[in-house]
């Protein structure tokens, strides 16, 4: 069973506490999230689907996932209102020995070179979790965005 068929059984509706860090030193945001798991393309790839709040304004997300049987690679387009706005990210990866797929993007910052955005998607026994690194250039490894979602009642 490959990656998009497991993210597959996770067709449906789930929740979170979605935390967001917008510095390493500082507390991180909460809001409630909600996520839609979904198959596209005749089930040959997986939608997840997803909102969050910051500062009181909805947040709406979607990652397109999609496997390649032959060579093994993932691809990820990513977009959320809040992190990138208007641009797609453009994500490639694999899937780890421990079942999760993990893919790196790169987005411009305001000034400077590119930034790095590592993407993981670990898959749980009561559900999946989405974890995002931010990698300044030459930096550590940034967690910025976590959630933890369950199925929904």
């Amino acid at each position: 069973m490959n990656i998009i068929d497991k993210m597959l059984n996770l067709t449906g509706n789930w929740q979170a506490t979605y935390r967001l860090w917008m510095r390493p030193d500082s507390d991180a945001l909460e809001s409630p999230s909600h996520a839609i798991v979904s198959p596209m393309v005749n089930g040959k790839m997986a939608c997840i689907e997803y909102t969050w709040t910051v500062e009181g304004n909805l947040v709406e997300g979607e990652l397109f996932i999609g496997y390649e049987n032959q060579s093994q690679q993932v691809t990820v387009v990513w977009v959320d209102a809040w992190h990138n706005g208007e641009r797609f990210m453009i994500c490639q990866g694999d899937v780890r020995s421990d079942g999760a797929l993990t893919v790196l993007g790169a987005y411009p910052p305001p000034y400077g070179p590119d930034w790095t955005w590592r993407t993981v998607i670990a898959l749980e026994e009561a559900g999946f979790s989405l974890r995002m690194y931010n990698i300044p250039p030459g930096g550590p490894e940034l967690l910025a965005v976590e959630a933890v979602y369950r199925r929904a009642d």
